[in-house]
C-alpha cells in the first residue's frame, strides 16, 4: 500500500488560544447575526469567541497580564469580525471597549488610556480585509 503525504493547512504569529468559548456584550445591535468561523457577532449586541481562537495578545511595547488578557481577547475578536467585512464604522467603539475591559480588570487608568490611543492612532490597517492572516501550507510539495 503506497502511502500519500496528506498536505495541513495553518496559520501562524499566535500566542495564546481560548480553551472555552468568551461571551462579550458590545452593545452593537445589527439586522442580523454575522458570522464568522471563530467569531460571531449576534444581532442583539452580544459577541461569542469560539475555544480554539487564537490571539497575540496586546501588541506594542507592552507585556501580558491579568489585567489586559480579556480586553486583548475581545479586541482580537472585534478586529477578526472587521477583517471578515464586519463594519469599519464600530471600530472605535472595539478600541474604547478595550480601555473599559482593561479598567474593569485592574488596570492603571493611565496604562488603559495608552492602549487606547495605541489602538486608535496605529490599529486600522489591523481592521482591514486584506490583513487577514494568510493560511499556509505544508508540505508544499507533493
Amino acid at each position: 500500500m503506497k502511502h500519500e503525504t496528506q498536505q495541513i493547512k495553518y496559520t501562524k504569529g499566535y500566542k495564546y488560544m481560548l480553551e472555552e468559548d468568551a461571551l462579550f456584550y458590545t452593545g452593537i445591535i445589527l439586522q442580523e447575526d454575522f458570522i464568522t468561523k471563530r467569531v460571531i457577532h449576534f444581532k442583539d449586541g452580544w459577541m461569542l469567541i469560539k475555544e480554539g481562537f487564537g490571539w497575540d495578545g496586546c501588541s506594542g511595547p507592552t507585556w501580558d497580564n491579568q489585567t489586559n488578557m480579556r480586553a486583548g481577547l475581545f479586541h482580537d475578536g472585534m478586529y477578526e469580525l472587521h477583517r471578515c467585512g464586519f463594519p469599519l464604522e464600530y471600530r472605535c467603539l472595539s478600541d474604547d471597549k478595550l480601555a473599559a475591559l482593561m479598567i474593569e480588570d485592574n488596570a492603571l487608568p493611565c496604562r488603559a488610556a495608552y492602549y487606547k490611543f495605541a489602538v486608535k492612532k496605529f490599529g486600522k490597517s489591523s481592521a482591514l480585509p486584506e490583513n487577514q492572516r494568510k493560511i499556509l501550507i505544508a508540505p508544499i510539495n507533493i
